[in-house]
This record gives C-alpha cells, sequence and structure tokens, in this order.
C-alpha cells in the first residue's frame, strides 16, 4: 500500500473491518454489564457493508420484564421530518413509537435550513459518547417494527456456488508416471459438511434422550457446541431459547420440502429416516411431505405464506405471492389469494393513513384490495 502511495485508513479495508468487530465486541459487552437498557436476556445483531465499503450494524435486544415499556398514550402516526414536538413519548394504534421531542429556543443552521429537536433521531446519550459514533436508537415492541429488524437481522447473504478444478487436456497418455491430483479446494469444502443438521442425525443415533425432538426444537435440550462442531446436552434446561432454521424459498424444490419435514420428522438417524414416514420411505421429500398430509391441495404454500407473514414486510409477501403462482403447483390461486390477502396491505394502509388530512379517514376494504392487486399486477409485468 506505501508503494502505490494509499497509506490512508480509508484504502485498508481489512483495518476498518478488525477494528469495527473489535468495537462491536466491545459494544455488546457493555450494553449487557452496563445495562444501559436494563438487563439483557437476549441479543442478535449483523453487520453489514454499505456500496462503499465502510460497515454498520443492526442490533436486537430482549430485556427483562421490568425493564420493558408497559404502555403508552395514543397518538396518530406522523412519520415525516421534521417530527412534531411533543412532550412525552407515545405509541399509536398500530404500534408505532413517537418519542419525546422537547420544545425550546436551541437551533442551528445546516445548509441554510433552521434545523431543531423535530430533526433529530431517537440516540441514547450515553451510548454515543461513550463510543463516539451514529448509534440510532429505537423501541421494538409491535409485528411491524419486528418484522423491520428481522429483515436486517437475519436476511441472509447472497451466495454463489462455484468449482475450481485443474485443467489436465495437456496431459498424455503416455506419461508412465502421472501424479495423483490432490484437489485441496474440494477436500475443504467437504470438510465443511459437518454441519448442525447432519449432526443432529449423528446424535440421535447415540443419544436417545432427544429422539422425541423436531430437529426445529431440538435447541431446547441440547446446545451446539461450534468448536467441537456437535451437539451438547444441556445440563440446565431453559424455556426460551432462540434457533434460527433457515428460510427456504418454495422454489427450491426438494429442499423446501426438506425444510418442512424437518419441523415434524422426531428423532430421525439419516436422511432416509426424514423421507420415512409409516414405516415407508419414499423416494422424496415432496412425496414425504404429501404422506404426513403437509403438502397437496396448496397447503404447502399456505404454510409458507403463514410462516414468512411473521417477518417479511408487505412488499416482500406479494413478491413472495407472484413467485407461487408463476414457479409452483399452485392448484386454487383464488383460495389462496382469499387467505393471504390481507396480509399483504400493510404498507399501503399505513401510506395511506400517514398521507391522509382527516383523523377518522378509513381505507375501504375494496380499495385495498385493488392496490394490492396493482401492486402485484406491476411486480408480475416487471
Amino acid at each position: 500500500m506505501d508503494v502505490v502511495g494509499q497509506r490512508d485508513i480509508q484504502n485498508r479495508p481489512y483495518i476498518i473491518a478488525r477494528i469495527f468487530k473489535i468495537k462491536v465486541d466491545d459494544f455488546i459487552n457493555f450494553l449487557k454489564e452496563d445495562k444501559t437498557f436494563g438487563d439483557v436476556n437476549a441479543y442478535l445483531y449483523t453487520i453489514g457493508f454499505q456500496k462503499r465499503g465502510l460497515p454498520h450494524c443492526h442490533t436486537l435486544l430482549w430485556v427483562a420484564s421490568p425493564f420493558k415499556i408497559q404502555e403508552g398514550a395514543d397518538d396518530r402516526c406522523v412519520k415525516r421530518f421534521p417530527k412534531p414536538f411533543s412532550p412525552l413519548t407515545a405509541f399509536d394504534e398500530n404500534g408505532y413509537v413517537h418519542y419525546r421531542k422537547r420544545v425550546g429556543p436551541y437551533h442551528v443552521l445546516k445548509s441554510g435550513v433552521r434545523t431543531n429537536n423535530g430533526y433529530v433521531v431517537s440516540y441514547n446519550k450515553r451510548l454515543c459518547s461513550r463510543f463516539d459514533a451514529h448509534i440510532n436508537v429505537e423501541y421494538c415492541g409491535w409485528n411491524m417494527m419486528i418484522k423491520y429488524l428481522f429483515k436486517y437481522i437475519s436476511k441472509g447473504v447472497d451466495c454463489v456456488r462455484f468449482t475450481l478444478q485443474t485443467f489436465e487436456a495437456n496431459i498424455t497418455a503416455s506419461s508412465s508416471t502421472i501424479p495423483v491430483a490432490v484437489n485441496e479446494i474440494k477436500s475443504f469444502l467437504d470438510g465443511l459438511g459437518v454441519t448442525t443438521l447432519t449432526q443432529w442425525l449423528h446424535n440421535n443415533q447415540r443419544d436417545v434422550r432427544g429422539i422425541d425432538f423436531t430437529y426445529n426444537d431440538y435447541p431446547s435440550k441440547y446446545r451446539w457446541d461450534n468448536t467441537a462442531k456437535r451437539w451438547i446436552h444441556r445440563t440446565i434446561t431453559i424455556n426460551t431459547t432462540i434457533g434460527k432454521l433457515t428460510y427456504v424459498h418454495p422454489t427450491i424444490g426438494e429442499l423446501f420440502y426438506l425444510r418442512i419435514l424437518l419441523c415434524h420428522q422426531k428423532g430421525c438417524k439419516s436422511f432416509r429416516d426424514i423421507r420415512t414416514v409409516r414405516e415407508r420411505t419414499y423416494s422424496t421429500f415432496r412425496d414425504a411431505c404429501e404422506a404426513l398430509g403437509l403438502s397437496g391441495d396448496d397447503r404447502e404454500w399456505l404454510t409458507t405464506f403463514e410462516e414468512a407473514s411473521s417477518w417479511a414486510t408487505s412488499s416482500e409477501l406479494r413478491s413472495l405471492f407472484c413467485h407461487l403462482l408463476l414457479f409452483c403447483e399452485v392448484g386454487n390461486p383464488l383460495l389462496l389469494w382469499e387467505a393471504v390477502k390481507t396480509k399483504m396491505g400493510d404498507d399501503i394502509t399505513h401510506t395511506f393513513t400517514s398521507s391522509s388530512t382527516g383523523p377518522n379517514v378509513i381505507l375501504h376494504v375494496d380499495t385495498l384490495e385493488q392496490q394490492i392487486l396493482l401492486e402485484i399486477q406491476k411486480t408480475l409485468l416487471a
């Protein structure tokens, strides 16, 4: 870097990433030890990178019951800047938080615009001064907020699968001593085959204490040791555990049906056992789902939509609906529409309510359905 004249820190992303990880670890430890928001029961965070490569962190905290905000005054949702002044923090009927913004004489001029408390995002003074960084703090207590946060916390990353291999076209058949080519990359990737799923199957072969649990429920009695790459029985059973079963899009095929079975099949010792229903082994995971009554009659698509609606945004749900129609074997599209249409219009309702001038204006059900269908049409034609 010195040779090419790039000694500034902005051109050294490996330094930025290392320092940021140290700060994140310090930030999490501070929240737990300082109890800035109260006793921390659990936490989740994910680190993302902006288009210019700079890292940022989305963090979600669960605090103990005595530190949770129990109730707030009703107010109308206005999601615009500058925010209106308010003497106290309040919640509206949709669960949106409107933070206290005091009226005062203090203001600053920024780019010729007079800014006051109405332009300030919610923050925690102690955290900002402690870490000398921009830290936005929001209260999360209702479905709309949880959907937004989990969209960032557990959305995952884009992945690509590829293969590297040696080109052997120039090796002649007359060569008497051809060295054996060792594909080190393939050997390394094969070593990564030890997963929580494969070890669940292996653990059921030697530990009968967990055969009454599905893969989805296994963390309630066992914990995953990331160093030893194996499941360890919990010495203390807890009622609340946080696990994550990776979301699989229904257009993937067999992997989608495997995920469904992992929520129902118990004590499996092999992938063959997962496909076995009432002592009959089926050739595909889809056939096994049908034998258990988990698919057919569009049941799998309804289940998929119900699960996605707990964390996905309305726009994502409409996109999922389009994918189901285009790439999945939906037997009765009208029945699917009637069952899920109410979950695809939250953003439309919110936008209409926010832009309305009257406090008692209500979006009619028929109008909402037409707007949802319009958005679906735009997605299909895109």
